[in-house]
């Protein structure tokens, strides 16, 4: 659903798909091609969001800024099952795992994937080398050892219901994130 907010009322792109129990309220803009699934919560009430075109909100994530750090998600984004983006940036083509919290100040550098663990995982680090969650950068493992740094959409434009929001059950898997070729020859040979 879409709520207007501190007399902000979101800007959505007619191509994008919303599905029927998200919350988008205040000053959000959501460009072409862009994803908000099942009780995900775009909150622009405090600071704007702006989600670029292709990108992909998953079940359960809560997008909201703090006041004076907006959030910035870029394009081909695929922010992961309740993660939490909270006053930051996320540059274009990264993937922000299940569960992770992103929080005030943290820049996501392009085609960064930050996989579960999250901020506090004494392991890892965020892109400004603090410690954070397990990540890797473009340095790590992709094209050259058979694999897609990049999320990528199968089955091409997402059923629709009507009204851009997403179908109801019934119809064939909307989105399918494959990270790993092999895995996707696999799914695309069934």
């Amino acid at each position: 659903m879409l709520y207007q907010a501190k007399g902000r009322t979101p800007a959505v792109d007619p191509k994008a798909r919303l599905a029927d129990n998200c919350a988008v309220s205040g000053d959000v803009t959501l460009g072409a091609g862009v994803n908000v699934w099942y009780s995900a919560v775009l909150r622009g009430d405090t600071a704007p969001i702006t989600v670029g075109e292709g990108s992909n909100i998953q079940d359960g994530v809560v997008v909201h800024g703090g006041r004076g750090f907006p959030v910035s998600i870029g394009k081909n984004v695929s922010v992961g099952h309740r993660a939490v983006v909270h006053g930051c940036t996320v540059e274009d083509e990264c993937l922000i795992g299940m569960g992770v919290r992103s929080a005030q100040r943290v820049h996501h550098r392009r085609r960064e994937h930050r996989g579960g663990g999250g901020p506090g995982d004494p392991g890892g680090r965020d892109s400004a080398g603090e410690p954070g969650g397990r990540h890797t950068g473009p340095g790590g493992p992709g094209p050259a050892a058979g694999g897609s740094r990049r999320p990528a959409p199968i089955g091409g434009a997402l059923p629709q219901a009507g009204g851009g929001r997403l179908a109801p059950l019934g119809g064939p898997p909307a989105v399918i994130l494959f990270l790993d070729k092999k895995i996707k020859n696999l799914f695309m040979a069934a």
